[in-house]
Parts: C-alpha cells; structure tokens; sequence
C-alpha cells in the first residue's frame, strides 16, 4: 500500500488467515507510514516488516462514523481519530490518525451530513475529534507580544499573545491588524512554559473558523462477527448534555444508520466506564461523562452470517449502530483538548486491556531467511522520483536494495 495520505491506503487492512503472507496465522497487516498511521495501530504485540508493514494480532472491523447538525460552528471538512487504548510510555497524540477526510452523507446533505471509516480494532478504544488544530500549536511570537503592549500599554499580569503557529508568514500582518482593530480586550491566556497550550477563548479571524459539534451522530460496527465490539468515544464541550431521546440503539444496514434516531433506547445508566465496560451482557451500550463532555459508545455486533456466504458488510440481521441525540455546549474541542480529557478521566485511555496484552502466535517460518532481500518501507517503483504504477527498472531495483543495504536484484536470464 503506497497511499500514505488518503483515507483509503491509511485504513486498508488484511487478514492473513494462513500466515501465508507474514508468517503469523490469524494476523491482521496494517498500514506502517510512520508519519501518518503506525501509531495509530502498533501495539506491544505486532511486529514489522518490509515484505508486509505491519502484523498484528488484533482482529480489526470497519467503525462507521457519521455527524450531522452541527452546533457552534461549520461542519468539519476532516475528523482526527485516536486510539484511546494507550501503548506503555506513549503520549495519546503519538496515536493519532489525523485528518480523516471521510464523505458527504447524501441524505443529510442539507444538514452538514459527513461520515468517515476508520480501521478499529476488537476490543480498542477510539477518540473522534471534530475540533480544528488537528497537529496545530499555540505558539507565542515576540513581535505579537510588542503589539499588544501598543495597543493596550501591557498585557495583563502571566498573560502572553500568542498566534497560531499553522497560520503562513505572510498572514502574520494580517492577525496582528486583527488584535488592533477587532478585539476589546488583548488576546491573551495564562500559562506556564511546561503547561500545555490553551485554546483562547476570544474570536478567531474568519480564515481560522472553528469547527462545530454534532447534535446528531452514529457509530456502526461494520464486517462484525457476533460478539465483537469497538469503542468510539466522542469529544463533546463541557456543557453538553443528551436530548430527550438520550443514545439509541438498533441493527440495520448503513443506509438505515442515517436516520434521525433508532428504536431502543441503549442502556446508558451505569455508575462508572469501566462498569459499562464490562457489562457485555447488555449489547451495545453507552456512558456519558457530562464533567468532561466524552461520550462512550460500546458498540457490540449481535447479528451473524450463519451458514451463508458473507457478500457485504452487514448481515441480514444489520450492523449494530448507536445513534446521539446531543445538545452541544459549543464548538468541538480540539485534539489536545480532547486527549487531555480522555488521559484524566480514571480508565479513559487504558493501558494493560485486552487490547494491548494480544500476542501473536509463533511464526510458521523466518521471514529474513525467505526475503533477504526485501528492501525497506516505501523502497519501491512508487518511492522513486518520477516513478508512477509501472514496474521498476532493474537500475531502480538495484538502487533500492542498496539503499537497504543490500545487493543489487540481478536482472532474470531468459532461457531458449
């Protein structure tokens, strides 16, 4: 897989029933572009490799997300996606996969209708954030803090004015003008220099417009056995409440998931995440946790194929769906903001799950004993300058093993 940025290449996974492929039977492959995907999916128990990318032992299923009626701000043109289920010693934002482009959903067109898939793993954990700042730092400039100091004699006593580090060179006249003429009261926000940044309160330039959050959302498990579950957690405002119809629930194809509401309300009244967790029992369910605006989905696929040939993603019994019936507070937060909340909250981002304990059986065979010649990640035709979906030169080949520290592949003799 070479598409390294599309939502297709970052979410294609394989399932290595055999091991014929990586050696390990049962594995899943999964995209490895360390600066867009690998960590969002590598976990203590996947192992690497150029001849595949990635195997790991956990089984992964389509997570369907969809968002309409937005509140507070524009419907967002991407989605980032974290893995909740945090690797020992890894921050949250080393999990990312960011700007989740997704789709237009048609029937809620009118309503800023978008959906998005995202390749989740059994039993993992999964943040969707609606916020802008994907990546995005708030970074102080001496020159931002001179104007303040013109416009309002000083700035306010641990206060400092800051910009967007993401806004280009030539737009830094433009903020400035901004903080002169369009605000009353200086841009500015206390901090420390090991704190966190913070997202200041005051209005943004029309150019830096903040994203909305849904009073209408779904996730469906998708290509799910039954049993399996997925965990989509979404990032609300404090403030946020459920409206009246709260989370329901149902089992239908993706088509029915855009629908306004399903036709059971999904259990949701548990004194704790880690009891909605475990209480499996009781199919797809919810937890709210109204002090830091994240709601839980758990997800849970009751319907199977039986002894029919599997010919789509939902069974003829459906896909298990919940579907939101939110009251936003305000704008989406943003990924940090949303992380930080899941980090802090008891059990959010576990870290010794299922998920993360999974291994991987032992190897039917020694990958670098039957590749020795695999070059490394990317070193194909398509990693060449120039190079499009055509066969690679053997001068191309030979570049590219070196470059792996190997020799050359030398060029097949045609037999008469």
């Amino acid at each position: 897989m070479q598409d390294g940025g599309g939502d297709g290449g970052r979410t294609t996974t394989l399932r290595d029933t055999d091991g014929s492929l990586s050696g390990y039977p049962g594995a899943t492959l999964l995209p490895a572009f360390p600066d867009s995907s690998l960590g969002f999916y590598s976990a203590p128990g996947c192992v690497s490799h150029p001849a595949y990318g990635l195997a790991c032992p956990q089984k992964h299923v389509n997570l369907e997300l969809g968002a309409w009626d937005w509140r507070g701000g524009s419907s967002p043109k991407a989605v980032t996606v974290t893995r909740g289920s945090r690797n020992p010693g890894q921050a949250l934002a080393a999990q990312r996969l960011p700007s989740l482009q997704g789709n237009e959903l048609s029937q809620k067109a009118g309503r800023g209708g978008r959906y998005y898939n995202a390749a989740a793993a059994v039993g993992g954990s999964y943040l969707v954030t609606w916020g802008a700042g994907a990546g995005k730092r708030l970074r102080c400039f001496r020159w931002a803090l001179l104007a303040c100091l013109q416009r309002w004699g000083a700035p306010l006593p641990g206060c400092h004015c800051c910009l967007l580090d993401a806004v280009p060179r030539a737009k830094y006249a433009r903020w400035r003008l901004f903080l002169l003429s369009h605000t009353k009261q200086p841009l500015c926000f206390t901090f420390t220099p090991t704190s966190a940044p913070i997202q200041p309160t005051l209005p943004l330039p029309p150019d830096a417009a903040t994203n909305g959050a849904p009073a209408r959302a779904f996730a469906q498990c998708s290509s799910c056995a039954p049993g399996d579950e997925v965990e989509a957690v979404l990032c609300y405002p404090r403030g946020t409440t459920l409206g009246a119809a709260g989370v329901t629930r149902a089992s239908w194809e993706f088509v029915d998931a855009q629908q306004d509401t399903a036709g059971e309300a999904a259990p949701g009244a548990f004194a704790s995440l880690a009891a909605m967790r475990a209480a499996s029992g009781q199919g797809s369910r919810y937890f709210f946790d109204a002090n830091s605006g994240l709601l839980f989905l758990r997800v849970r696929q009751a319907a199977g194929w039986g002894s029919r040939q599997p010919d789509g993603y939902c069974p003829p019994g459906g896909c298990a769906v919940l579907v939101v019936h939110a009251v936003p507070a305000g704008v989406a937060p943003t990924p940090q903001q949303c992380e930080a909340q899941l980090a802090a909250l008891p059990g959010g981002a576990p870290t010794g799950d299922a998920f993360l304990s999974a291994t991987l059986p032992q190897p039917l065979f020694n990958i670098a004993v039957a590749c020795p010649r695999t070059p490394l990640f990317g070193c194909d035709c398509w990693g060449h300058t120039g190079c499009g979906s055509k066969e690679c030169t053997p001068a191309e080949r030979a570049t590219c093993d070196v470059s792996a520290g190997r020799l050359p592949v030398k060029t097949p003799q045609t037999t008469r």
